[in-house]
């Protein structure tokens, strides 16, 4: 049985205290304050990490979980944009020329921070993530339209979750334990039980805001693309990390994207940067940089250090290596006909379901081993 720690409101307090720290730092004017303002958000973010040693947040897996995974990622983006570039003169919206921030008013420079800080794939800034729009259809045109789509979709998610909290509730080993000895066939079901669960939470709480945000006309649907791609596209990791060349051929979640990419061609410096080697030193940069924010993560909900998340995220390369040698030497193939097309895709996505759920066991093992649903009223396991 996992054992819970109390949640904190000195916790809930810093997490705030972080976000208020961040807009500050990108409305201030100067560029030595900002650099002032990131190294009060660097102490904050260190004063969550470690006290979560005999605290947490929320007392709720689900919600630690995604809280803390967002509040390092803001870390990593305000280092960038408040300590390595000018994020003023650099970064700006679609419409804007660069640099126009810098002499507006105040209170354009707050709302300016805010779009920038809630907005992590860039819709709308000239820094947008390639391929997220892709997915975005006709319901971007109307309000009316937007929202009555979104509602349906909303309603998909929960109904998908209830099947899902369901599976947790009639067999708690699902919920706590390690999957190490499991059967394949079983680690199979809990790997997509567990993707199912963070997929479905993730999209509804971004249905759930998008709704708001244009009910309320803070926001145009335009600005409120879908958060993951087409669950059809995922039949190559390439493809399910958004890595492909074709970059409309997007999966999961672009969020982490660009503080990623930014702080590895920040560490990553080389003179021949189109070299084979220095595209695979890039790539396993982006993914323990990942691993490392997990990691954390994983601390703010256990209090204990572990590097389960930090290895899942460190083996995504080699299975892209994989695929890349296999597509080298299966290229003649893969441009035959309709039927053959469509045969490669269906071995794709076997392929991707299989090392997913060889590496399940790494990413879940906060939720399997805390409990991810211990805790929520209603779904207590005795």
């Amino acid at each position: 049985m996992p054992h819970l720690r109390q949640p904190s409101l000195y916790l809930l307090f810093l997490a705030g205290l972080h976000q208020v720290l961040i807009v500050l730092g990108y409305t201030l004017r100067n560029p030595r304050h900002r650099s002032w303002a990131f190294d009060l958000i660097a102490f904050v973010t260190y004063r969550i990490i470690f006290r979560s040693r005999s605290v947490c947040m929320t007392g709720v897996t689900a919600l630690d979980l995604p809280l803390g995974i967002c509040i390092l990622v803001q870390t990593v983006a305000a280092f960038n944009g408040l300590v390595l570039i000018d994020a003023q003169k650099i970064l700006y919206r679609v419409g804007e020329q660069p640099g126009q921030i810098v002499s507006a008013s105040l209170k354009n420079r707050l709302f300016w921070a805010i779009d920038l800080l809630c907005n992590p794939r860039g819709i709308g800034w000239m820094h947008e993530i390639s391929g997220v729009r892709q997915a975005m259809d006709n319901e971007g045109r109307y309000h009316t339209t937007f929202i009555s789509l979104r509602l349906k979709k909303l309603g998909v998610d929960g109904i998908v979750l209830i099947i899902v909290l369901t599976f947790y509730v009639i067999d708690p080993t699902i919920s706590y334990g390690a999957q190490n000895g499991q059967p394949l066939i079983r680690r199979g079901l809990i790997c997509l039980l567990g993707y199912g669960a963070l997929y479905t939470a993730l999209d509804a709480a971004h249905c759930s805001a998008s709704i708001v945000a244009v009910t309320l006309g803070i926001s145009t649907p335009n600005h409120w693309p879908h958060f993951f791609g087409p669950v059809t596209n995922a039949y190559t990791l390439q493809n399910f990390w958004g890595l492909s060349v074709k970059y409309y051929r997007v999966f999961w979640h672009q969020s982490l994207r660009k503080p990623l990419v930014d702080l590895t061609k920040f560490i990553v410096r080389c003179h021949s940067s189109s070299s084979s080697s220095h595209r695979l030193l890039k790539l396993y940069t982006v993914f323990i940089l990942s691993g490392l924010i997990h990691m954390g993560a994983q601390f703010i909900v256990s209090g204990k250090w572990s590097t389960s998340f930090l290895f899942f995220f460190v083996l995504q390369p080699l299975g892209i290596a994989i695929e890349v040698v296999v597509h080298h030497f299966t290229m003649g193939l893969l441009h035959g006909g309709e039927k053959l097309q469509w045969l490669w895709r269906l071995v794709g996505y076997v392929w991707v379901l299989i090392w997913m759920t060889a590496a399940a066991p790494l990413a879940h093992e906060i939720v399997t081993e805390k409990g991810l649903f211990y805790g929520i009223p209603g779904l207590e396991i005795d």
